[in-house]
This record gives C-alpha cells, sequence and structure tokens, in this order.
C-alpha cells in the first residue's frame, strides 16, 4: 500500500507551499518580480497529483483487488459523466465499497460548485507536464480602513472638506488615495485619525482568478482530507 508515500508527499507539498508563501513575501517587496517559482509549482502540482494516483491504486488493489498498473484518479465536471468513467474504469466499486466511492463523487466539481478544484488540479497538471510552465500575472494590492469612517481594497478615495466624530470630538479628515495605494495630503493628518493600510501580492495563472498559492494550498487541504478518509476505510 501507498499510504505512507502519500503522506511523505503531502509533507513534501507543505514544505513547498511554505517556501513559495516567502517568496511572495520577496516579490511584495521587489516590485519588478513578475513571476515566481515556476519550477517549484510545476513540482507541487505534480506532487498533488500523484496523491490522487497513489490512491486511487490503493483502491484498485485493496477494495477491487486489482493489479492494473496504469490508472488515473477519475474526475468529471457532472455527475453523469463521473458515473459513466467509474463504470469503466472502476465498475464494481460502488457495490464493493460505497462509502470510498462516496468519497470519491464528493471531492469531484459538480459537488463543489463555488469551490470547485480537482479538475482545475488535474488540467493545470498536464499542462505543466506536457506542454510547458505557467505563465503567472501580478497583483499589487491593498486595503485601506479608516474605522467607522471607510474600507475599500485596490479602490481610490478622497476626503474634502469632512469631518470624523469621535468621543464627542471632530476631527478633520481630508486625504485622497489613489489606484496604487499612495496616501495624499495637504497638510499632516490628524494623530487622532486611525488609518489602516496593508499591502499585498498575488499571483495569477491563466484561467483562474483565484491567487496560486491559495489555489495550491487548498487543493493541500482537499486532498489531505480525502486520503485520510479513504485509507481509513481501506484498513477498516
Amino acid at each position: 500500500m501507498r499510504k505512507n508515500d502519500v503522506y511523505e508527499i503531502l509533507q513534501e507539498v507543505n514544505y513547498s507551499l511554505d517556501f513559495i508563501s516567502k517568496q511572495y513575501g520577496k516579490a511584495q517587496k521587489e516590485k519588478e518580480t513578475k513571476e515566481i517559482v515556476k519550477v517549484k509549482v510545476k513540482a507541487t502540482l505534480e506532487n498533488l497529483r500523484s496523491c490522487l494516483d497513489y490512491c486511487i491504486h490503493d483502491i484498485d488493489e485493496c477494495i477491487l483487488r486489482g493489479k492494473r498498473k496504469i490508472l488515473y484518479f477519475p474526475y468529471s465536471d457532472t455527475k453523469e459523466d463521473f458515473e459513466k468513467k467509474i463504470k469503466k474504469s472502476f465498475p464494481t466499486l460502488r457495490n464493493k465499497n460505497e462509502r470510498i466511492y462516496g468519497i470519491l463523487e464528493s471531492v469531484q466539481d459538480f459537488n463543489n460548485i463555488e469551490n470547485s478544484w480537482l479538475s482545475t488540479l488535474c488540467g493545470k497538471t498536464n499542462t505543466v507536464k506536457h506542454n510547458g510552465l505557467l505563465k503567472q500575472k501580478r497583483q499589487d494590492n491593498f486595503n485601506v480602513k479608516i474605522p467607522g469612517v471607510y474600507e475599500g481594497t485596490n479602490s481610490s478615495v478622497t476626503f474634502v472638506g469632512c469631518t470624523v466624530v469621535k468621543e464627542g470630538k471632530s476631527i478633520p479628515l481630508d486625504l485622497s488615495i489613489d489606484t496604487y495605494g499612495n496616501m495624499t495630503s495637504q497638510g499632516p493628518i490628524d494623530s487622532r485619525l486611525s488609518v489602516e493600510k496593508i499591502d499585498w501580492v498575488t499571483f495569477t495563472i491563466e484561467g483562474m482568478d483565484e491567487d496560486l498559492l491559495d489555489f495550491l494550498t487548498r487543493c493541500y487541504n482537499e486532498i489531505q482530507e480525502m486520503v485520510t478518509k479513504i485509507y481509513t476505510e481501506i484498513e477498516e
């Protein structure tokens, strides 16, 4: 059984996510950095996919008593197509162990419409394995918060001749924030006025709006949860 291999790979993925996260921190300070550790991203995608395929091999061998050398984790956008794939490649699975069938079905995109990840992971892994590294797009982000007055992300705002009442006292508010997060004021900002600004950077890849690191982390968490359930069933 490949259980130990799967968890060893997941541990490596965890290390990789930590490394990628640190590169985000560096990139935030280095504005000229447009892409980060693309080879590490490739390896992380492939490692996550390997966990899926190792797991399906163990299902085949331990539950279905098969000995097939080539197997791939089933994924589909629709329930109908998923059932066809299972019927073709694992026709006796549902009868042999309905709980494992249910686990495989639960992670499919059609059961996670708002937070799908499986088809994207498998598709992007195929891309980096056969076609090339994934090109990235950098986005510099900021959030400005003036408690009780304003909060905005990646947006400009101007306050002219405004007044904020705090603890019964009037505080003048005259400042501008441009689309890059730069804050300007004709005079000094009143020290009684709390202005909180947070900066961060994100990287996305073609076909995805979600931040790359957020996506990889989500895949890691989903797969870790799934394989734990599957191996619990296999070992019963």
